[in-house]
């Protein structure tokens, strides 16, 4: 059975990803002036953003807090940011 702690994560993450989905529509709609590359840019990082927020909270949750631990959960989201950004701009993804 969950905790209590563990429940309230997963709630708290439910909040962040509708307000962010929210949020990400309206950047997209506002980003349309700029073209398809900007709307591309905003919910990449949308995405990249919940994504490692929820690595962050799958680690929490684990409740294993050591220092390799805690270096490899960090070192991994990076190296997760990095492969995201550098997908487009190497054009591994779309040639908008």
């Amino acid at each position: 059975m969950p905790d209590r702690t563990t429940d309230e994560l997963r709630q708290q993450f439910g909040t962040i990803s509708r307000i962010s989905l929210v949020l990400g529509a309206a950047g997209s709609l506002a980003a349309l002036f700029w073209g398809l590359k900007a709307v591309c840019g905003v919910w990449a990082g949308l995405f990249m953003c919940l994504a490692g927020l929820a690595m962050i909270q799958t680690w929490a949750v684990r409740g294993t807090f050591t220092k390799m631990s805690g270096f490899k959960s960090y070192a991994g989201r990076y190296i997760f940011y990095g492969l995201v950004i550098a997908a487009p701009a190497c054009g591994w993804v779309c040639r908008c």
